[in-house]
């Protein structure tokens, strides 16, 4: 049974996310691991256009794995060689990682079982104003400069002690006035 407390990061490139996972599955093969799981945290996106459904794969964490396995010295080196990974996180004087306490990641865990979330399309136009409703800047308004369709965001210009600013905000956190 895996131990929830042999969590270990890893640091990688995320280009070669996919050869990486493969290579660490085939060491542990090599080295007779019965018991490891690699939490990837991918979430599915589905968007409808044209009464189609779209789906999209997010990447959560971008850059890292979360391997959670009983790890030794010649495991811990062989993993370190693949080509594309960087490092483990935390690791101590001793060059070996100290593991990740589990109550660390189970919300990123929890996120990443549900399977889709829905993309919203965007209602707004260049030029409008709207008010700000969730998020630190609550209640403030602004006049929309830009709209990112892909990202779901608006990059908005607000007045905040007399001076412009700008900020990109997701477009579910503001609404007409």
């Amino acid at each position: 049974m895996l131990n929830k407390n042999n969590l270990y990061v890893l640091k990688i490139r995320a280009v070669n996310r996919k050869f990486i996972i493969k290579e660490i599955k085939r060491i542990l093969f090599l080295y007779k691991v019965k018991e490891y799981k690699i939490y990837k945290f991918i979430k599915t996106l589905v968007k409808k256009e044209n009464n189609k459904k779209i789906f999209l794969k997010k990447n959560l964490l971008p850059g890292y794995l979360i391997i959670n396995l009983l790890l030794d010295r010649m495991i811990l080196y062989k993993i370190k060689k693949i080509n594309g990974v960087i490092n483990f996180l935390n690791e101590g004087i001793d060059n070996f990682p100290r593991p990740l306490k589990y109550n660390d990641i189970k919300n990123l865990i929890k996120e990443s079982k549900n399977k889709t979330y829905k993309r919203t399309n965007i209602k707004y136009f260049i030029g409008e104003s709207v008010k700000i409703n969730n998020g630190v800047c609550i209640g403030l308004t602004g006049v929309i400069e830009k709209i990112y369709k892909k990202k779901n965001k608006i990059l908005l210009s607000v007045y905040i002690m007399g001076r412009k600013i700008f900020l990109t905000i997701e477009s579910s956190k503001i609404e007409k006035f």
